[in-house]
């Protein structure tokens, strides 16, 4: 096992893409094929780990945005109290690990920490994610991996625990740390649950889903090409069954993965200098805005008896708004949650996996006997 503060380019089974190579085998093969370029998210988490790493290994830094620094603190302050009240073995921050014995198969955890807790040896794999967007589950494939890394790691080192009563049987816990969603989540498991990757073999089979959304290679699928096609010529309808149905849907993520990913190729190539028959570049124009600043827009507007009566209007601040406003006590923000509500906007169909309450409709069936019933 071989680990390293360096950051050379990602393993090809990478933890960080695990939930796609495990569901989909074949886009490993197909992802080697196409350049994977990072998007304006991906270059800001970077960011917020590299001032995370330095955070927890030389303090905390002065120049970053209140948002960033707010988000990185729990993140730290979740470190800090596993370091501060256990006893710790070993604290590994950014460093990259290698399997020294499935090929090609290696990661850089944000954080692994191997302590005692007064009753069990853990390893402890903390996932710091700033992205705000996808909710993130510690039980997801790619925190199994750096389980799995920093398990093989610990044996091969011959670290030994401090004070541990079941010394070669650890817990393995993976922790992540979503700040900006409110999310701290833990899961423990045992090794045996981590073996599936010891018997991952690669293959060729392709298997569009919701893992298809930050694969690099979707616009390139032959799989989503295909589903693509077949029902441009042929839209979804009354006639197809469920099944078919569902089978489309599946594949929704996909294909708006690679329809992305192509508009973005096409754009490239233009500004390259070539051309996209039937596709143009045009300049995306923003909101409007003001020319100066507002205090020099508004003397401009009292020359012109445009005072700040007419050109200014008093707005009540959303809920959101609101509830972002520093030093809120817990009776002020009890009351701004009592005077808020959220109107429904009709119903949307979701995986069974997304949040939210299934909303019940009776059968046919049980509408007929219902009707029967009532006669």
């Amino acid at each position: 096992m071989k680990y390293s503060k360096s950051s050379p380019p990602h393993s090809r089974l990478s933890p960080s893409s695990a939930d796609r190579w495990t569901a989909c085998p074949g886009s490993l093969a197909l992802c080697d094929l196409v350049p994977d370029n990072p998007s304006e998210y991906a270059d800001d988490g970077s960011l917020a780990h590299e001032i995370a790493a330095a955070w927890l290994t030389e303090g905390e830094p002065d120049s970053i945005t209140d948002e960033m620094r707010d988000a990185i603190r729990t993140y730290v302050d979740y470190v800090s109290m596993i370091f501060v009240t256990h006893d710790v073995a070993k604290i590994m921050v950014e460093e990259r690990i290698e399997s020294s014995i499935i090929p090609d198969f290696g990661g850089t955890p944000d954080c692994v920490i191997f302590y005692n807790d007064g009753v069990d040896d853990i390893i402890e794999v903390v996932d710091f994610k700033y992205g705000a967007g996808v909710l993130v589950d510690a039980r997801s494939k790619q925190m199994q991996c750096y389980l799995h890394l920093a398990g093989n790691f610990w044996i091969e080192s011959g670290y030994k625990f401090k004070h541990g009563k079941r010394l070669g049987y650890p817990v393995y816990r993976a922790t992540v740390v979503q700040p900006r969603r409110e999310h701290v989540q833990s899961v423990d498991y045992a090794r045996h649950e981590l073996d599936w990757i010891d018997k991952f073999v690669e293959t060729k089979d392709l298997h569009p889903g919701k893992h298809c959304q930050f694969c690099p290679a979707a616009h390139a699928c032959p799989e989503i090409l295909e589903k693509v096609i077949e029902h441009v010529d042929t839209p979804p309808n009354k006639l197809m069954t469920v099944t078919e149905l569902k089978s489309l849907l599946d594949c929704e993520t996909g294909i708006k993965a690679a329809l992305k990913q192509a508009r973005q190729q096409c754009q490239d190539h233009i500004q390259e200098g070539g051309q996209v028959p039937g596709y143009k570049l045009v300049t995306s124009l923003g909101n409007r805005t003001w020319v100066n600043s507002d205090e020099e827009t508004l003397a401009i507007l009292r020359r012109a008896k445009l005072g700040k009566k007419k050109a200014t209007a008093t707005k009540l601040l959303s809920p959101t708004q609101m509830l972002k406003i520093k030093d809120l006590t817990p009776k002020q923000i009890g009351l701004i949650n009592h005077l808020v509500f959220r109107p429904t906007r009709g119903l949307k169909l979701v995986p069974e996996s997304a949040a939210g309450e299934p909303v019940e409709f009776p059968s046919v069936a049980d509408q007929f006997e219902e009707i029967v019933e009532n006669e």
